[in-house]
């Protein structure tokens, strides 16, 4: 975990830097207990090369650092409900539009689809 990011840290005083990971890593638990749920791949989630793209979406925008504004709001998001947060959000939509593939091992309920 230290090793993660460390291009993105450079600037930031070490108080800084355990703030944002700290953030990150309560982002990321969240989002990865929530994916499964919705019927994603445990296996695939447990890889670390998926683990790294899905964090690029989640922590880093454009291959910068959130603003900590953000990453205390991603934060509070996800301990109201990760499903609702925009984080989670982030990630379905860039799984929608096919800029990251995850499997879908769980069948697809009917009110899912918004039939019932």
């Amino acid at each position: 975990m230290s090793t993660r990011g460390f291009l993105h840290f450079e600037d930031l005083s070490d108080q800084q830097k355990d703030k944002v990971l700290n953030a990150q890593v309560k982002i990321e638990k969240a989002i990865e207990k929530a994916l499964p749920s919705d019927g994603y791949s445990r296996d695939e989630l447990s890889q670390r090369n998926k683990r790294d793209e899905i964090r690029g979406f989640l922590v880093y925008c454009n291959g910068k650092l959130l603003s900590m504004k953000t990453y205390d709001s991603y934060v509070k998001e996800v301990e109201l409900g990760t499903h609702r947060s925009q984080p989670y959000k982030v990630l379905i939509n860039a799984i929608s539009s096919s800029n990251l593939f995850l499997k879908k091992v769980k069948k697809i309920k009917r009110w899912e689809l918004g039939r019932l």
